[in-house]
């Protein structure tokens, strides 16, 4: 069915579907590692916000920069690699019909495993190296970043972004959502993981926590008619 999400400004609709879970043979079984996806550690944003305000230039002596790139409908792109049929949305239904999955979809259990395999298959194909205990993690000569769920963080010199998005948009439905560093041309301010990237100063950049949980940690503290000291 279509499910609607308000997020203020527009409303995003979005295709997704309810995969019934049954008893299966051992044949039919899907394993951890099929349904598995790597989630990159908070950690990973720390390294690249000091590997941009420490290192400042990469190789060739350009300046570093951090960017962020979206992919649009990110778990329809994934092979689907078994069978898996789904009654169509209302306004195609037909008595009688169904529909055989040829890509993933939301909801499907495997859909973030095939994902993650189809961008890591592209990378790799254009000369990254995937990380060896956590392939959300990729790295070339003068690229460093990570991919989180449909979003890319990457850092290296502004030229260097420009052929990693190309790079991307060649397989996938991308836009650059900010790019930031220490230049004055560049946002001052980035929406990273929810989390605020701010640059200070050309010396400092600092990191805001999701600012979500300020209100919950107000009501939570029973602060929220609290005077502010």
């Amino acid at each position: 069915k279509w499910v609607l999400k308000n997020k203020g400004e527009k409303v995003r609709a979005r295709l997704v579907v309810r995969e019934i879970k049954k008893a299966k043979s051992e044949y039919e079984k899907l394993e951890p590692s099929d349904v598995f996806s790597a989630m990159p550690p908070v950690e990973s944003l720390k390294a690249l916000v000091s590997h941009v305000m420490t290192e400042r230039v990469d190789k060739r002596g350009r300046i570093l920069v951090l960017a962020v790139f979206d992919v649009s409908r990110a778990h329809f792109y994934g092979v689907c690699e078994r069978d898996v049929y789904v009654e169509p949305p209302a306004e195609l239904h037909r008595p009688g019909l169904v529909a055989k999955l040829n890509k993933t979809m939301y909801g499907t259990q495997d859909a973030s495993n095939a994902w993650q395999k189809l961008w890591g298959e592209h990378l790799r194909n254009n000369g990254f190296e995937l990380g060896a205990s956590n392939p959300a993690l990729y790295r070339s000569e003068l690229v460093n970043g990570f991919c989180h769920g449909d979003d890319f963080v990457t850092a290296a010199a502004e030229d260097q972004i420009e052929v990693f998005g190309k790079m991307l948009q060649e397989k996938f439905d991308t836009r650059r959502i900010g790019l930031t560093g220490a230049a004055k041309h560049l946002d001052k301010e980035l929406e990273v993981l929810h989390r605020s990237v701010r640059v200070i100063n050309d010396e400092l950049m600092e990191i805001e926590a999701d600012q979500k949980h300020v209100p919950r940690l107000s009501e939570d503290l029973g602060l929220v008619q609290g005077n502010v000291v």
